[in-house]
């Protein structure tokens, strides 16, 4: 019915549109963050310590979940005696904010930092339903921004 070059070329040009699809499909991206937003680590720790004091912090290592986007982010939180639930963690630009739910004493810390160029995040804390605060920084100075 069709001649020899005429199922070749079809063959060909339907491979080539193939490859083609695939190609375009296999090199789209998630969109890149806007430049000046932090880049979430997925492991870090963090000092804190009652504001307007000189006491030793206390230190506790988060963990962030695999479920976790660039902007939006859950996860662990641990220190030698207790943990705690990373929540509603929200990166917008240089600024960081979560909240920990403490499972041991039932306490919850809602947590708002800003990048800082000598690569610390800084912040502070509240207790909520108290007046308790605390300021906190990252324990490392290896946080960058896009």
């Amino acid at each position: 019915m069709f001649s020899q070059l005429t199922r070749t070329l079809c063959a060909g040009l339907f491979v080539l549109g193939a490859t083609a699809a695939f190609t375009v499909s296999g090199t789209i991206t998630a969109p890149a963050l806007p430049p000046g937003t932090i880049e979430l680590q997925h492991e870090f720790d963090i000092y804190q310590r009652a504001s307007g004091t000189n006491d030793s912090p206390l230190g506790f290592h988060v963990s962030i979940d695999d479920s976790a986007t660039a902007t939006k982010f859950t996860g662990l939180a641990y220190t030698i005696n207790s943990s705690g639930r990373v929540k509603e963690g929200v990166i917008n630009g240089r600024t960081i904010t979560f909240r920990i739910e403490w499972i041991r004493d039932s306490k919850v810390g809602i947590y708002q930092g800003t990048y800082f160029d000598d690569g610390y995040l800084r912040g502070n804390t509240s207790q909520e339903e108290s007046n308790h605060s605390a300021e906190w920084w990252s324990r490392y100075a290896n946080w960058s921004v896009s």
